[in-house]
């Protein structure tokens, strides 16, 4: 396989994290030098210390903190993330398969109301992926999965509602752009795995 950056996208409980193990299982089985990755929001940590002082809940989305603020420390960590960590592994040559990914990154922005200038020119200092999976799936399947999670704090963001504000920014977002597939994320998990795989670019 050509060394790529592949990103997986789609709402919380889309099956992100479960498909980023099994691609990255499936490609290490062909022989590719493969790794995984998610970023890793050290900035915006800060902003669940700041809700947690403000509101007492550090998973707090607050009108009061603004979006364009939170979401701007976000794409810094991103930046950040890239450069640092998933641009180094490319030029070794090496396959990432990221957890989430700029298409992430702007529908989240677009959905919460953030004032998309600055945002976006962080965002786009960026490696864009080669290829984004968009795991599509209804927004009362991915609450029931959320609802499902024992070892993770739900979220203020994870209701019905916001999944499917975000839904459909992801869907806006991806009609427009190349290189973005979206796949039906609500069949078993081991055939969502091999329709990803079949859009990924073969050995050469």
């Amino acid at each position: 396989m050509v060394p790529q950056l592949v990103s997986l996208a789609g709402i919380d409980g889309s099956g992100k994290s479960t498909q980023v193990a099994a691609v990255a299982a499936a490609l290490t089985a062909r022989g590719v030098d493969v790794v995984t990755t998610k970023t890793h929001l050290s900035a915006t940590y800060s902003i669940f210390d700041l809700a947690e002082e403000m509101f007492g809940d550090p998973h707090s989305y607050h009108p009061e903190i603004p979006a364009t603020l939170r979401e701007f420390v976000i794409a810094s960590d991103v930046v950040q993330h890239s450069r640092r960590w998933i641009e180094p592994r490319l030029e070794a040559g090496q396959t990432v398969v990221w957890d989430r990914g700029l298409l992430c990154y702007e529908a989240y922005a677009r959905a919460y109301g953030a004032e998309l200038q600055w945002v976006l020119r962080m965002l786009r200092l960026v490696r864009p992926p080669d290829i984004t999976i968009l795991l599509d799936v209804d927004p009362h399947l991915a609450w029931k999965r959320i609802s499902a999670r024992r070892h993770k704090p739900v979220q203020t963001s994870e209701g019905v509602e916001f999944l499917r504000l975000f839904r459909a920014e992801y869907l806006r977002l991806a009609q427009q752009r190349p290189n973005i597939v979206t796949i039906n994320a609500e069949r078993p998990a081991e055939e969502v795995t091999a329709a990803i795989l079949a859009h990924l670019k073969p050995a050469e």
